[in-house]
C-alpha cells in the first residue's frame, strides 16, 4: 500500500515536472516568435527608410518639422500583422483569419522618434522602439521589445561623400554653392590631405566633415574655425540596384553597352534600368526626373544635362566613367546630376592636363575608389568646377535609395 502511494505521489510529482517544462518550453518558443515579430519590424524600419525615405509616407506619420520629431503609428498595436504565409499587412485582416476583435499570430509596431540633423552632427537620428508580439490564446500575449538608433540621410543633400581618402590638389580646381542659396555643402571623407607647402582655404558654405584625419594646413574663407570637423565613422549603404530592378521588371538587357540618350523612355516609373552597362550619348538630357541605373558601369560621353531643367541620377554597380575624346579642347558639363556608384566615378584619362575644363553641378555619392583619375582627385582636366545644387534633395528622384545604418541594437 505504501509502495503503491509512492509510486502515485512519484508519478504526480513527475507529471508536474513535466508540464512545467512544458509550459517553460511554451513560453520560450511564444517569446521567441514574439522576438522575431519585433526583428521583422527592425527589418522592415530600416528597409523603408533607404528606400526613397518614405518612412514618413509608409508609416502614416506626417513630418511636423522641428526637434525632435515623434512619429507614432496611429493604427493601434495591431498596425503591422504577419501572416501564416510570411507577409505583412497593415491591415486588420490575414486572409480569412481572424480580425482585430479575434487576434492571433504575431504582429509588430514601432514608435519612431526623429532628431533632425545639425551642425554637430551631418545625419538625421531615428530612435525606434519596436514591439514585438505573438498570441497565444484570444487576449493572451508574449512579447518582446527591441530599441534600435537609426542614422540616415538623403544621399543628395550632401555635396561629396566617399570612404576615401581625399588629396586636395594645389590648384585647378574649386568648390563652391549654388550661388543664393544658404544650405551648407558638406564634403564627407575618411581623410583629408593638402600637399606639403600649400593651403587649402574651405569656401564658405561648405563643411568638411572626416573619419581619420586631416592632414595639411586648412583655413575657413568665412573667418571661422568649424570648417573642418571630425565625425564618427561614417559606414552608409551602398547602392540598391535590387530595389531598382524591382521598380523596374522590363529590364533591358546588355549584351554589349546599352545606348541611352534624351530618346530613351524610362523601362517604368522614370526609371531607365540596365543589367549590364550603359552609355549615355553627348548632350542627353530628360523633360522629368529620370534615374539611370546599371548592374555594371555607366559611362558618360559627353556633357550631361546640360541643357535639361529636371535633375537626373546615375546609378552603378560598378564605376561611372567620363569617357571623352582627349584633347585640351574636350570640355564636358554635367548638370542637376546625383552621381550614385558603388565603386568609382572617373575618368578613362590618367594623364594630367590632357582635357579641357569639366563643370559639375550636382552631388556625388561614392563607395570605392578616388584615386588619381577619379573625378575628384583627378588632373586629367586642366580646370575643374564642382558646384552643390541643393535643389536636388527636394526632388523625388525615382528609385534613389536613402542612407540608412543601424547603429545602436538593445533588447532590453
Amino acid at each position: 500500500m505504501v509502495g503503491m502511494t509512492f509510486f502515485a505521489i512519484l508519478g504526480t510529482i513527475s507529471y508536474m515536472l513535466s508540464f512545467v517544462r512544458l509550459q517553460t518550453i511554451q513560453s520560450q518558443r511564444n517569446h521567441g516568435q514574439a522576438f522575431y515579430a519585433a526583428e521583422s519590424g527592425v527589418q522592415d524600419f530600416v528597409t523603408t527608410l533607404r528606400q526613397n525615405g518614405s518612412i514618413v509616407t509608409n508609416y502614416g506619420m506626417t513630418d511636423q518639422g522641428g526637434q525632435p520629431q515623434v512619429f507614432t503609428h496611429a493604427a493601434g498595436v495591431f498596425d503591422h500583422n504577419i501572416c501564416s504565409d510570411g507577409t505583412v499587412t497593415t491591415t486588420s485582416m490575414c486572409g480569412t483569419s481572424p480580425n482585430l476583435t479575434n487576434p492571433m499570430g504575431s504582429y509588430y509596431v514601432s514608435s519612431v522618434t526623429k532628431y533632425v540633423k545639425n551642425q554637430y552632427n551631418p545625419w538625421d537620428m531615428y530612435v525606434v522602439s519596436i514591439i514585438g508580439g505573438n498570441f497565444v490564446t484570444t487576449g493572451t500575449r508574449a512579447t518582446q521589445e527591441i530599441r534600435i538608433v537609426v542614422r540616415g540621410r538623403n544621399p543628395g543633400s550632401v555635396f561629396i561623400s566617399t570612404l576615401g581618402s581625399w588629396f586636395f590638389p594645389s590648384s585647378g580646381a574649386s568648390y563652391s554653392v549654388t550661388p543664393g542659396s544658404t544650405i551648407t555643402g558638406e564634403i564627407m571623407a575618411t581623410s583629408f590631405v593638402v600637399p606639403a607647402g600649400f593651403s587649402f582655404t574651405v569656401p564658405a558654405n561648405l563643411v568638411l566633415y572626416y573619419t581619420n584625419h586631416a592632414t595639411g594646413t586648412f583655413s575657413c574663407a568665412d573667418g571661422g574655425t568649424t570648417c573642418v570637423q571630425q565625425w564618427a565613422q561614417q559606414s552608409y549603404s551602398g547602392v540598391d540596384i535590387s530595389y531598382i530592378q524591382s521598380l523596374a521588371p522590363g529590364v533591358l538587357p546588355s549584351v554589349t553597352p546599352v545606348s541611352v540618350s534624351s530618346a530613351t523612355v524610362p523601362t517604368v516609373a522614370g526609371v531607365i534600368y540596365v543589367d549590364g552597362n550603359i552609355e549615355i550619348a553627348p548632350d542627353t538630357a530628360f523633360t522629368s526626373a529620370v534615374t539611370v541605373a546599371a548592374t555594371g558601369d555607366i559611362k558618360i560621353k559627353g556633357n550631361l544635362n546640360a541643357a535639361g531643367t529636371y535633375p537626373l541620377s546615375l546609378v552603378a554597380g560598378g564605376s561611372i566613367i567620363i569617357d571623352v575624346p582627349t584633347s585640351t579642347a574636350t570640355s564636358v558639363t554635367i548638370s542637376k546630376t546625383f552621381v550614385n556608384a558603388n565603386t568609382a566615378f572617373k575618368t578613362t584619362q590618367t594623364t594630367s592636363g590632357v582635357l579641357g575644363t569639366l563643370s559639375f553641378t550636382g552631388s556625388i555619392s561614392i563607395r570605392g575608389d578616388i584615386g588619381s583619375n577619379s573625378v575628384i582627385n583627378t588632373s586629367a582636366f586642366q580646370t575643374r568646377s564642382y558646384i552643390f545644387d541643393p535643389n536636388i534633395q527636394s526632388v523625388s528622384l525615382p528609385g534613389i535609395t536613402y542612407m540608412a545604418d543601424v547603429v545602436e541594437y538593445v533588447v532590453p
